[in-house]
């Protein structure tokens, strides 16, 4: 598993990050919750999908249908963009869509 490292252009205006050597994959069926078990030695993940999603680090997750102002909502992903996040403490990530969805999860140490 690679460590995460991004390589600034000539410019140093913006960042390119490396690809991991470690990848799962999952095909979400519409509003079924999945779990990626984090690898061990794995720090960041980071996530891309072909559609909008859903994550939670904390607990399942939900799509959800109102307000949440518990602390316990879910993260949303967009299709058009990567997010990374920091799992350390974390044994597993949750994910969600409202649709059919295919989701990477890019593991880094």
């Amino acid at each position: 598993m690679k460590s995460l490292a991004a390589f600034p252009d000539s410019n140093s205006m913006q960042s390119f990050p490396q690809p991991s050597s470690y990848i799962d994959n999952h095909v979400l069926a519409a509003n079924v919750a999945e779990s990626f078990t984090k690898p061990a030695g794995a720090r960041f993940v980071r996530l891309s999908a072909n559609t909008a999603y859903f994550f939670n680090p904390n607990a399942v997750a939900v799509v959800p249908s109102g307000d949440v102002t518990d602390g316990s909502g879910s993260i949303v992903g967009i299709s058009t963009e990567s997010r990374t996040f920091c799992v350390d403490g974390v044994t597993a990530i949750s994910v969600i869509s409202v649709g059919v969805c295919t989701i990477s999860a890019e593991w880094f140490a």
